[in-house]
């Protein structure tokens, strides 16, 4: 706290003045004239976790670092409201409160809104990892001092998450003794029972999955099994000292908390100072006001388990799914474009749907050992998956007849045929161009085309050229006609393939206006002399500034260029 001129700082000592700011329920945090945080209150660090004296005070929530007044945010899900008081020139104290309206205390109430908010938050994500740690983070402190969950892993480990009260959240795997380390733990991890259990940590075991380094063995343990469609094994681990232990019932001495539940819910004055009152309540209601307590807090536990668990169970079939996409999504992109002796290669792949990395459009480049090299660009008809499965189909069968076949004609002749023998009812535009270096070191390219925009040659010189080659659709026709061009590049010059994504794509001053063949070949006409891969880009940047932002369909470049 040096430099917080707070009153009588002289006599009282930095240490005490933060101890002050601990005990007090609300959250407070000091930043200095640059913006960086000097001070952080107990209740704030349990807001923001990852906040420190030294960071800066902007990008944290919803601070930007220039405010002058109240500050709205939300913080594990919930509004908070911050107001600013000025200390001096240079130190500005954050006062934050929940922006809610306080209801009038009640215990059964407080763990409603407890488990009501830990739905909420808990469904917010589907991402198996940020499910997790919410898992472990709103047990704590509302439930235990610590909380953990334990999952099977890959070739017979175990995975563990862990939340500490005022640490950070951990994450790792280790062998199977970490089922031995708490008893208890296996049973209800194992899933031969269905209820929360008693646990104690065996001594001498390792602890280190549920506690952090240099801490105390914990006084009690609750274990919850995590079980819900999908999910076959895995517990949850709650682990408390002292006063905020877990009893042997799994019930909790602290109640709810500040995750969304009243913080006054069952706090450090253990019993509710409304329970046995000054007159002298007989113990034995105090008895059963005390069991109802217990077994209304088990039965808080055994739902947050059940919720976590439906939560899990959800991210983890979500990611399932997301990695099964992104396997099938990897397959259909197109592959890194290969090295090829006296060629410089280069390309742009942009899908209209900005949500999958794939679409109709689609490139390849099949380099021989010999030099030569077989390459084709296409475009589907439509866009989004259904187009991208069958740019996929192209190009695998292309890339399994090239083996029997190099001439482009007679390569469209047959994929024709394997398209129309196909169940789909798309067709593609396609050309297919073969290379060799020539003795002279120019490079010639034969042709072949199928329904598609005619390839361009931008020369050395600047001229650009169009590469006439007429064809019929393909997969449409039982016996097509596709045309034949024969070009020969020198050095510096670049053959560009497109798709009609590029020609089509509308913008203008109303946006309806296309960008048409004569833009494309003033756009490379003003690239002469770049390499291949800064003209695609420059082709590129043009292309985006006529869109101005606006929805396109699939736009794919492929350039090759004689070196």
């Amino acid at each position: 706290m040096s430099g917080v001129p707070l009153s009588r700082q002289e006599t009282v000592g930095a240490a005490v003045w933060q101890a002050l700011l601990d005990a007090a329920d609300r959250a407070v945090v000091v930043r200095d004239g640059r913006g960086l945080v000097r001070v952080v209150s107990r209740r704030a660090t349990e807001l923001f976790p990852e906040l420190r004296p030294g960071d800066q005070l902007a990008g944290v929530a919803g601070f930007t670092g220039s405010e002058q007044g109240p500050v709205e945010t939300t913080c594990q899900g919930l509004p908070w409201l911050w107001t600013p008081t000025q200390l001096d020139a240079d130190h500005v104290a954050w006062h934050g409160d929940p922006a809610e309206p306080e209801e009038p205390w009640c215990e059964k109430c407080a763990q409603s809104r407890f488990l009501a908010n830990s739905s909420r938050l808990l469904g917010s994500s589907l991402r198996r990892d940020e499910t997790l740690r919410s898992i472990v983070q709103l047990a704590v402190p509302t439930l235990a001092d610590c909380c953990a969950v334990v999952l099977p892993s890959r070739r017979g480990r175990v995975e563990w998450w862990r939340y500490t009260r005022g640490g950070d959240t951990e994450h790792g795997r280790v062998g199977q003794h970490v089922l031995r380390s708490v008893t208890t733990l296996a049973e209800a991890f194992s899933g031969s029972t269905t209820r929360p259990l008693p646990g104690q940590p065996v001594p001498g075991a390792r602890l280190d999955w549920l506690v952090a380094a240099n801490s105390a063995v914990p006084d009690a343990v609750t274990v919850v099994p995590l079980r819900h469609e999908g999910l076959d094994a895995g517990a949850l681990v709650l682990a408390g000292n002292g006063s905020h232990s877990v009893d042997s019932h799994g019930a909790d001495s602290h109640g709810a908390d500040s995750h969304g539940a009243d913080s006054r819910g069952a706090d450090s004055r253990g019993a509710d100072s409304r329970g046995a009152d000054s007159r002298g309540a007989d113990s034995r209601g105090a008895d059963s006001r005390g069991a109802d307590s217990r077994g209304d807090q088990l039965d808080v536990v055994r739902d947050y388990a059940s919720r976590a668990a439906a939560a899990l169970s959800s991210a983890h079939s979500y990611s399932e799914q997301a990695r099964a996409t992104e396997v099938l999504e990897a397959s259909l992109l197109p592959a890194e474009l290969p090295e090829t002796p006296g060629v410089a290669w280069s390309a742009c792949y942009r899908p209209a749907q900005s949500s999958i990395r794939v679409g109709g459009d689609f490139y390849d480049v099949y380099p021989e050992s010999d030099g030569r090299a077989l390459f084709l660009l296409g475009d589907v008809c439509g866009n989004g998956v259904e187009a991208a499965t069958l740019a996929g189909r192209i190009r695998h069968t292309v890339e399994a007849l090239r083996l029997v076949e190099t001439e482009p004609t007679k390569l469209l002749h047959l994929l024709n045929k394997a398209i129309l023998t196909s169940a789909d009812n798309r067709f593609a535009t396609l050309v297919v161009g073969a290379l060799e270096r020539l003795d002279s070191g120019a490079v010639r390219i034969r042709l072949a085309s199928g329904g598609h925009p005619s390839p361009v040659v931008l020369r050395a010189s600047g001229a650009v050229e169009e590469v006439a080659v007429p064809g019929t659709l393909v997969g449409v026709l039982p016996d097509p006609h596709f045309g034949e061009a024969t070009v020969t590049l020198s050095a510096g010059d670049v053959c560009l393939l497109y798709s009609d994504g590029v020609t089509e794509a509308r913008g203008g001053s109303d946006g309806s206006e296309q960008f048409g063949a004569h833009r494309l070949t003033d756009a490379l006409g003003s690239g002469a002399g770049l390499p291949a891969d800064h003209l695609t880009h420059h082709v590129e940047r043009l292309l985006d500034a006529w869109l101005a932002g606006r929805d396109h369909d699939d736009v794919a470049l492929l350039a090759l260029q004689a070196v």
